[in-house]
């Protein structure tokens, strides 16, 4: 936290913003995909650690499923602005919140899928109870 703050404040001193400037949509676009495949293998080396991990089939499996149906539910939320379905106002918040509903859908069913199927290895974020 101190070393950014370090950071912020003398780039604010030096008036460092103003070399935004020399940035170009080709270099954004270049950080953009080095970004992208980091965060493409990282999900990649998650899923190839489910199977090399001593999960039960079960969870293995469906932690495919649900990898591969977050991704294809998330691209079909982004590509629904293009198209015919509701009004523009809807189709742009749709498009704008997919990946979060996507999120929030895949939670709910992966909660729903668990005990009927009695997969009880699957593994969760974990999340703290306060801060």
């Amino acid at each position: 936290g101190m070393w950014t703050a370090l950071f912020t404040i003398i780039c604010a001193i030096t008036d460092s913003s103003c070399l935004m400037m020399y940035v170009t949509r080709f270099s954004e676009e270049i950080f953009s995909s080095i970004v992208s495949v980091l965060e493409i293998a990282a999900a990649l080396t998650a899923i190839i650690n489910i199977f090399l991990s001593d999960l039960s089939v079960g969870a293995q499996l469906l932690s495919v499923i649900l990898c591969s149906a977050t991704y294809i539910t998330a691209v079909k939320f982004r590509d629904l602005r293009g198209s015919d379905w509701m009004n523009a106002t809807w189709r742009k918040h749709v498009s704008n919140y997919g990946v979060v509903i996507t999120i929030i859908l895949g939670t709910i069913i992966a909660n729903a899928v668990l005990e009927p199927f009695g997969i009880t290895d699957l593994g969760f974020l974990n999340v703290p109870a306060s801060i």
